[in-house]
């Protein structure tokens, strides 16, 4: 019998002498049996099998590491090669400004597959530069043509955006969602993005066709194109959906994230046919990366992935000469997010939250909301949740938490200030001095957009303005305060909707009054008019 079967058996014997101390009802006997004798044959018996199999998968591990090291340096290898390929023929037709292509730096054998991706050309698997007569000309930092610089050379697919596709793109959105205006601006401008970054998605996909126009125009993927057949049977899109497109658009191709990830897929499930939410519908829902529309209405879209779609391999989107690359969930390669995909990001994970609460009728302390509070507070290191209590018996305050937590999602980085309390984050865009996302205006200066924050005193502040806050705070380093998120703006009924969070103990979303001008009016508490301390303005 060999060590592995000899304390098999004793682990037996051991658990029929328990069972049999427990039927007596020897419960202190049955106690020690367990921790003396069972436990420590268990742990015997694990580490023997355990322990090989550790060493195996340590073995097999480094197999893999060097072989994920050598797929790459031979990805680049090739990548060059098709490169150098590429500038001969085209020195040797003539055209200009051909750059020198850059020497991929060797592969070392501690690089992590992350170092070198972007080094090395497209990873395995991804499509490499695709040539055109009419795309962006890329130079050393920039995409010549002007502009802002870009990337120094394209990742995989380059959808270069001409003012043609741009008009596809704002017709075929307005003819999905532009009714979603109904719902506020924040639902209208996701829910447009949201069917822009659909098809630059499925454009780079190998599932999909290869160009715009011809996404578009694909038999029974868009409702509108399924009466008219072509885009260009659609009406011209409105002024504001027009402005819309052509912003998000424009932040894509500065670097802007997508507002939907990698996501090929969306649908309104209360319209679907049964067999498609059986196919691929319902696994969408109830996975779903983004949601825009109205719930409440039945007009709304849920956007994520059918099941066993791959996710897009890494491209370029360009537009009029600027060109930024983007990774498979459409996150930008090499650089910062911009402060219009930040606003873009702040706005969907606001609906997101909002959404969690059921709207503001969830509280803190029902479950799984709770635990959501737990995740709003480690965006400000503290291990709290919202069934926490404090010393005092009281749960602790955890609205400046939930702001903290929708910037840093966000990806606001150093530029924010994530705090506990309201006061610091923006006192310190009042004194800030190195880069910011924000800046803070008195309420006479307060002409909100979506993405801005509010700011008001609490309890004994409630009636501070932008200089009583200012002093409070020189004196205490604190004063009690409220913030919210604008993530509606609406002129023409005079008003702003903001989401915030501990308010009614919930995620909530609130209505404030504008004046003719678009300004913040006082706050309206009961019978009383109370101040403004001001607003952060996102820059």
């Amino acid at each position: 019998m060999d060590a592995l079967a000899k304390l098999e058996a004793m682990l037996n014997a051991a658990d029929a002498a328990h069972d049999a101390a427990k039927s007596a009802g020897d419960t202190a006997a049955a106690a020690a049996i367990r921790v003396e004798t069972i436990r420590p044959l268990e742990s015997a018996i694990a580490g023997m099998v355990l322990l090989p199999l550790h060493a195996q998968a340590q073995k097999l591990s480094g197999v893999a590491a060097k072989l994920e090291r050598s797929l790459i340096a031979l990805q680049g290898r090739i990548n060059r090669l098709f490169l150098d390929r590429l500038i001969e023929k085209a020195r040797k037709l003539g055209l200009a400004n051909v750059p020198e292509a850059p020497r991929p730096e060797p592969v070392r054998e501690d690089t992590t597959v992350a170092e070198t991706a972007t080094t090395s050309g497209a990873a395995a698997g991804e499509a490499t530069t695709t040539a055109t007569t009419d795309a962006p000309r890329v130079t050393d930092g920039a995409i010549a043509g002007g502009g802002a610089a870009a990337v120094s050379r394209p990742t995989g697919k380059v959808i270069d955006i001409t003012d043609e596709d741009l008009d596809a793109l704002q017709r075929v959105a307005q003819s999905e969602v532009g009714h979603f205006a109904k719902y506020g601006e924040a639902e209208l401008r996701g829910g447009l993005a949201a069917v822009v970054d659909t098809v630059l998605n499925r454009v780079a996909h190998a599932n999909w066709r290869d160009t715009i126009q011809k996404v578009i125009d694909q038999p029974k993927q868009f409702s509108a194109i399924n009466a008219t057949g072509s885009w260009t049977g659609l009406p011209k899109a409105n002024a504001n959906v027009t402005e819309i497109v052509e912003e998000h658009v424009k932040a894509r191709a500065a670097g802007g994230v997508s507002e939907i990830k990698g996501a090929t897929h969306f649908l309104n499930p209360h319209l679907s046919s049964a067999s498609a939410l059986a196919a691929w519908g319902n696994h969408v829902v109830r996975n779903a990366v983004a949601i825009y529309g109205s719930e409440a209405n039945k007009d709304v879209h849920y956007h994520g992935f059918a099941p066993g779609t791959a996710l897009p391999p890494s491209y370029t989107v360009a537009r009029k000469g600027v060109a930024s690359s983007f990774d498979a969930v459409g996150r930008s390669i090499g650089g910062p997010a911009s402060n219009a995909d930040i606003r873009n990001a702040i706005l969907r994970i606001c609906r997101e939250e909002l959404a969690r609460f059921d709207g503001g009728s969830a509280k803190e302390t029902e479950d799984p909301q709770y635990l959501r509070v737990g995740d709003y507070w480690r965006a400000v290191g503290q291990p709290n949740d919202g069934r926490t209590l404090d010393a005092s018996g009281k749960r602790p305050a955890w609205s400046a938490a939930f702001i903290s937590f929708v910037l840093k999602e966000a990806g606001a980085g150093d530029r924010f200030k994530y705090s506990v309390g309201h006061c610091h984050y923006f006192q310190d865009c009042v004194d800030r001095t190195g880069p910011a996302l924000y800046e803070a205006v008195s309420a006479a200066d307060a002409i909100p957009k979506p993405g801005d924050i509010v700011h008001y005193g609490r309890s004994d502040a409630e009636k501070h303005d932008f200089a009583a806050a200012r002093a409070d705070y020189g004196n205490d380093s604190f004063y009690p305060s409220h913030s919210a998120i604008v993530v509606e703006v609406d002129r023409d009924r005079g008003e702003i909707k903001t989401i915030g969070g501990n308010e009614s103990d919930s995620v909530r979303m609130a209505t404030y009054a504008l004046d003719k001008d678009g300004r913040l009016k006082p706050r309206r508490r009961g019978n009383r008019s109370l101040p403004w301390i001001g607003m952060l303005r996102l820059i």
